[in-house]
């Protein structure tokens, strides 16, 4: 992964990588079950401000900006079921399609918590930064060239 040009300064200076090891059992003629393992790190600067108290009732408020860096890191599983379709006449040009669960782990690693004040009532306005697990539909189209 590397950075695009952006002006937004939750993700500054991106740059990391995304690690996949897939098995397959084909068990008729193009149709298959398998596990794809998998692992992302990257890491990415952030600028954020935040405001607190030089009281116990908070009646004098103050920001402050910091600029940080901050680690995504997330592992998982992919089981899947899926079927290769050769889409021309010699089947060098092979479509494979692929649907299943995934279990994915998650975590955000920062020195400062700055996702407190991003919602209204119950909708988040920014990405969902919590140490978590997740299962998940996995959906997969790829394109392919068979060499024979």
């Amino acid at each position: 992964m590397i950075e695009r040009s952006t002006n937004n300064l939750r993700y500054q200076n991106i740059h990391g990588f995304k690690l996949n090891v897939e098995g397959r059992f084909y068990f008729i003629k193009a149709t298959y079950i398998g596990m794809e393992a998998y692992t992302t790190a990257v890491d990415f600067d952030r600028q954020a401000t935040v405001t607190g108290c030089f009281d116990l009732d908070c009646q004098m408020q103050y920001s402050r900006t910091y600029n940080f860096g901050v680690k995504y890191r997330e592992s998982g599983f992919s089981w899947k079921v899926g079927h290769n379709i050769g889409l021309f006449e010699r089947d060098h040009l092979i479509l494979d399609v692929s649907y299943g669960l995934d279990l994915r782990f998650i975590n955000y690693i920062k020195p400062i918590d700055d996702t407190s004040s991003s919602g209204f009532f119950w909708v988040s306005v920014i990405k969902d930064e919590r140490k978590r697990r997740e299962v998940s539909p996995a959906v997969g189209l790829r394109l392919g060239y068979r060499f024979r």
